[in-house]
């Protein structure tokens, strides 16, 4: 085995978020990696009262809102050994920098991404600014691939829909599926199985991307009575949401609250038996391996990156986006059939486990390995 080139990684993102924590901080511990983690903005406001926990150092350096003298700095330091992995140059003023100052001086860089939003995810209101966006930053990522091929190694995309999207624009052999990897339940997690009525559960942000709007209408579409639904979240939608349900034959099997923080949540999922994702675009949707480690099964959409996490069926539907009587088709299925046994919930929880941090930066390492010359990874939540 040839000598590790890379040893050395710098990661710039726009925010310290708790879905990639995990692996930076295994690629540090387990990989001997030497770690930086280079951010726009500490935690926002929004995603504190999602439940968002703080970043904690453990072995990974956390730089927030750096100078230019220490961008520099960073590019410059053992170039030759360091590999810088920028998302979103787009939108994200802190890796578009790194990028272009560090390109020019031989840097070697990779691209990790969601893809773009589609203009109708958003409401009408903003669907023509969106549109106009999406059209420029499809021109940008051709250009960016043709001005910078050479010095971008690959491009890890976060999900499937961003696998096809950077295919598009002519990364082709250099993408690279990825996602994002929030930290799992423990080695000590024991699936358990709910009591009562059927509990179908919604977690998130009640906007227009989101979906919430096509769960609520599609919940009064369902055929069967024996559930209740529980909804956790705000956003300009949820008065909305509320005054449908209000008006519904199905009001007193909802009920509606406020965000959780993330333990909690998990917590929620845990005592659930099937958990719905309805976005009209989420670039992955951590939520869904959230609950599949925790051996829940989750219902998606066809625009939800992370819905190649329910390729088999035991582990959830997926179905077309915005259209909610496929929806209520979908969850009729799984409330007709019953909730899952113990062993059936072991089994996702089973197979959930190739979604833990510690695999994702394995195959991380993997990934790093085939840029130096090595044999190309399948990443763990794609093998059969």
């Amino acid at each position: 085995m040839t000598e590790r080139r890379f040893r050395r990684l710098v990661f710039w993102q726009n925010i310290a978020s708790h879905h990639q924590a995990g692996v930076l901080i295994e690629l540090a511990h387990e990989f001997n990696f030497e770690v930086i983690w280079v951010v726009g903005e500490g935690m926002s406001e929004d995603r504190a009262a999602m439940g968002w926990p703080e970043f904690e150092d453990q072995g990974v350096e956390l730089i927030v809102a750096p100078n230019i003298e220490i961008v520099d700095k960073l590019l410059h330091d053992r170039i030759e050994h360091s590999l810088h992995i920028v998302s979103g140059v787009f939108r994200n003023a802190i890796a578009r920098s790194a990028l272009i100052r560090g390109s020019g001086r031989g840097g070697n860089f990779m691209l990790l991404n969601e893809a773009p939003m589609p203009a109708d995810a958003e409401t009408s209101h903003a669907s023509l600014k969106a549109r106009a966006m999406n059209q420029l930053m499809e021109w940008g990522q051709i250009g960016m691939r043709s001005w910078y091929g050479d010095e971008i190694l690959g491009a890890l995309c976060i999900g499937s829909l961003a696998e096809r999207a950077y295919t598009r624009f002519g990364w082709l052999d250099k993408v690279i599926p990825y996602g994002y990897f929030p930290p799992g339940p423990g080695c000590d997690y024991e699936a358990k199985v709910p009591e009562g009525s059927f509990k179908i559960l919604y977690l998130g942000q009640f906007t227009h991307r989101k979906g919430v709007d096509v769960l609520v209408e599609g919940l009064g579409k369902l055929k069967t009575g024996r559930w209740n639904a529980k909804f956790f979240g705000e956003g300009v939608l949820r008065e909305k949401c509320e005054e449908s349900v209000n008006r519904s034959s199905v009001k007193q099997k909802i009920e509606f609250h406020g965000y959780l923080n993330w333990s909690a949540a998990m917590e929620e999922i845990a005592g659930s038996d099937l958990l719905i994702v309805p976005s009209r675009h989420d670039g992955w949707g951590a939520v869904v391996g959230e609950s599949i480690m925790r051996g829940v099964p989750v219902v998606t959409t066809d625009r939800t990156g992370s819905s190649v996490l329910l390729k088999d069926r035991w582990r959830g539907g997926v179905v077309k986006a915005g259209d909610s009587s496929a929806l209520a088709a979908e969850i009729d299925r799984w409330v007709a059939q019953g909730r899952l046994n113990l062993d059936e919930r072991k089994r996702i929880y089973e197979w959930g486990k190739r979604l833990e941090p510690e695999n994702a930066a394995r195959y991380f390492a993997e990934v790093i390995r085939w840029i130096e010359g090595g044999d190309r990874p399948v990443a763990p939540w794609l093998c059969d």
